[in-house]
Order: structure tokens, then sequence, then C-alpha cells
């Protein structure tokens, strides 16, 4: 690999977030401007957005082996000897690190829609900016813990305007992928009305389609409009297995979730399991990893929690950090990740993850303990 900064993404994709901010790729922090000027969905266009000052100066950066700091997530992880979303997608596009100049002016071939934050789920890692549920739970007593978690409603709602869905539709004949996230994307009516006009087109079998989901709403009609596109991958956002999946993922039920499995499995509709790792699952990855691998045949990948970083895995004591270590019995690849992860920054303890876990509870009317009994452990060990 000749180039160690470029990534075929800047060049081809966009991702977009619930409040119209767009980025080069989900992991990337840089959005869109002009000076100091930000641009968004609902009032730049696509193509304004695409060849904004930042954005066009980061192609040039990587063009000229220049490593730019917005794309430090990956450069970090490949420094510690780990795969990044830089190497896997430049692999995947084949990426010729010889003449990398012919890749300057591609069309935008695919897009990440995070369709607001209109959700079913109040996920406990999550927060009522990407879940519209979670606006039921914040209390004072919350807000006094973490003043991060208010209510919120979003005013720019770019993902059910029309005409943001016909200026993809101008670029149907490029676009090949896109990958639609939420909230809960499943959610988002107009997203299934434009997946229905580009069959009218009678252009899906040149298009590929991905969705990062809960799983809960996956049904049968669904599956038949996914079945007219080039392939379909399933992304199941699943934190854990059981019981332990209703505390998690309140108030989703595991049992439901399946549901969606079995579905897609007798459709022949590819999906993956990727729960996110934080402090409620990370106890259990290898019995998440292995109920899976049992039952469905399916190997988990994993995604580690950044945000909010005091339910992050970094906070752990020491201690249980090590015994964590040596129990697992993921796969290598895994394990030397979740090592990594546990030291990828500096803990802040447990304190204030008690504190929220205790004031959630009251409010939904759960208990820790009950779902989570190592946490009985984790308490006396702090």
């Amino acid at each position: 690999m000749s180039n160690k900064s470029f990534c075929i993404l800047p060049f081809v994709h966009l991702a977009t977030h619930p409040n119209g901010k767009v980025t080069p790729c989900c992991e990337s922090k840089l959005w869109s401007s002009n000076g100091s000027e930000n641009l968004q969905l609902g009032v730049a266009t696509l193509g304004e957005i695409r060849n904004s000052e930042n954005f066009t100066s980061l192609r040039n950066d990587m063009l000229n082996g220049r490593l730019n700091d917005s794309c430090n997530f990956c450069y970090d992880r490949e420094a510690a000897g780990l795969d990044s979303k830089r190497t896997r997608e430049n692999s995947k596009h084949n990426v010729d690190y010889n003449d990398i100049d012919k890749y300057k002016s591609l069309p935008l071939e695919s897009i990440e829609l995070r369709l607001g934050n209109i959700c079913n789920a109040k996920c406990v890692i999550c927060h009522p900016f990407a879940s519209s549920k979670w606006n039921e739970d914040i209390t004072d007593e919350i807000q006094a813990i973490d003043g991060d978690y208010k209510k919120a409603i979003l005013n720019n709602t770019w993902f059910r305007d029309n005409d943001f869905y016909d200026s993809l539709l101008e670029k149907s004949d490029q676009i090949k992928y896109i990958w639609f996230n939420g909230g809960e994307p499943l959610l988002i009516k107009e997203h299934l009305k434009f997946l229905n006009k580009l069959v009218t087109l009678g252009i899906t079998k040149d298009i590929e389609l991905e969705y990062h989901t809960n799983g809960s709403l996956i049904t049968n009609k669904i599956i038949t409009l996914w079945q007219q596109f080039k392939f379909v991958k399933i992304t199941l956002s699943l934190d854990d297995i059981l019981d332990r999946f209703h505390y998690a993922r309140f108030p989703l039920t595991f049992d439901k979730v399946e549901d969606g499995i079995k579905l897609l499995k007798s459709n022949n509709i590819h999906y993956d399991i990727i729960p996110t790792v934080n402090l409620l699952n990370v106890y259990n990855m290898t019995n998440i990893y292995q109920y899976f691998l049992d039952k469905y045949n399916k190997k988990c990948m994993f995604n580690y929690l950044r945000f909010p970083k005091f339910q992050s895995i970094v906070n752990l004591p020491e201690k249980i950090k090590q015994k964590i270590i040596k129990q697992s019995r993921l796969p290598k690849r895994l394990h030397n990740e979740l090592e990594y992860e546990f030291y990828s920054e500096k803990s802040n303890g447990l304190s204030k993850a008690v504190s929220f876990y205790r004031a959630l509870d009251k409010q939904r009317g759960v208990e820790l303990e009950k779902y989570l009994p190592e946490w009985k452990f984790y308490l006396n060990s702090e």
C-alpha cells in the first residue's frame, strides 16, 4: 500500500446525519463547510456539499499522501495494527494505489442516509438526538447526571422532504449503493416511497441497499420490496441476547427481533449482526458471539461505543478488564480488538454510569442487577 492516507470514500460517498449534517463517512467528524459556514441537507444541495471547501481539501490531502486529522479514527487503528474502515473500503473497491489520480472526479456512487431520530426503542446507550422515544425518559435527575441528555425535536426534517428524494432520483443512474440508518429507518415511510419509485424506473437491479436496523419491524411486505434490488444487506444492531436484550434495548423484546431474523433467513436476505460493545454487554461478548454462531451459523462483528463516553468499556476497573480479557473465548482478531479498546482512552471510572443506570431504572421500572447479574460484582469491585 503505497499511499497510507488515501481512502475511496470521500471521492464516491457521503454520510448524512439526523439533523442534516453531512460527513465524508460515518467515522469522520468533518462537517461539510465553506469557511465558517456549515452546510446541511434541506438548505444546500448534494452537489454543493460534495464540493465544499473542506471536503475538497480532504480529497486533495489524500491524493497527495497527507494524513488529514479528520480521518484519525482509521489512521490510529491502523497504527495499532488493526483493521479500519479505510482499509476495508479500499479493498472492497479494489483501489489501485499506483494510479489514484483516476479517482479524483468520480460521481456520487454511494450514500448513507440517517433518516432522522424517529425510533420505537430507547436503548440505554442511545440518547434523544438519535431516538425520539428517549424523550419520554428525560427527567431532572437524568439531566443532573449528564446535561447532554435533553429532549430533542428535529426541526430540519430533510428525510421527509420529497425534494430531497427527487434529487437522489436525478442521480439514480450513478448511485449504486444506498445505506439507510436512523433512528429506526423502517419507520420512515417516505424512503419506502422512494424505493418504489426506483422500482418503477426499472433500475433497481443495478442498486444495492443496506440497512442498519434494530430488527423489530421487518415484515414480508418490506422483504418483497427489497427483493427487487440487486442486493440487500441488513445490519442488525443487537446489543445483547435473551432477557438481557430487553434491558439494553428497552422496551423491545428479543423474541420479536428473532422473528425478524427468521424472516431474513427464510427469504435469503443477507444479514450481519453487529452489537455495539459497552459497559452493559462487554461481560457477555463471548456468549453473544457463540449464541448467533450456534443458532444461526452467523459470526458477529463488534462496534465499540464512543459516545456517551461514560458508558464506554474504558471506564471499567483494571481487575475487571483483566478478568474479561482472560475469560474471553472470542476469535483472535476480535479478542485483540477488545484488548485494544479497553485502553483506547483514559478511564473516568464507573460512578457516573452507576448513577445514570440507577436513575434510568427508577424511570423505567426495571432493575440493572436482575438482567445483568455481573453488575453485583462490578459494584463490589469498584
